[in-house]
């Protein structure tokens, strides 16, 4: 999330100083899609295992880890810096 939160601040500073329709409409863009990104990247992180606590303590009988979060982490790590390159 504070991957968002930085872009965000950093788009809505570009906003002020940008004049073209198209800019604007690709900063906000780039804006939203970086908070869906980033929204879905921590529910995943926090739902990847049952029970939650089965993260940080694997001896918890029963528990499993169903969801792969190397998988997101490394699509969110991909997607971050393309949609960031949007923004220079």
């Amino acid at each position: 999330m504070g991957i968002a939160v930085s872009k965000a601040a950093i788009a809505l500073f570009l906003l002020r100083i940008v004049l073209r329709k198209w800019h604007i409409a690709l900063l906000w863009s780039v804006t939203i899609s970086t908070a869906i990104f980033s929204t879905i990247t921590t529910a995943l992180l926090f739902l990847q295992c049952k029970p939650v606590a089965f993260l940080w303590d694997q001896t918890i009988p029963g528990g499993h880890c169903p969801i792969n979060f190397t998988d997101v982490g490394l699509s969110m790590g991909g997607a971050s810096p393309f949609l960031s390159r949007f923004m220079i």
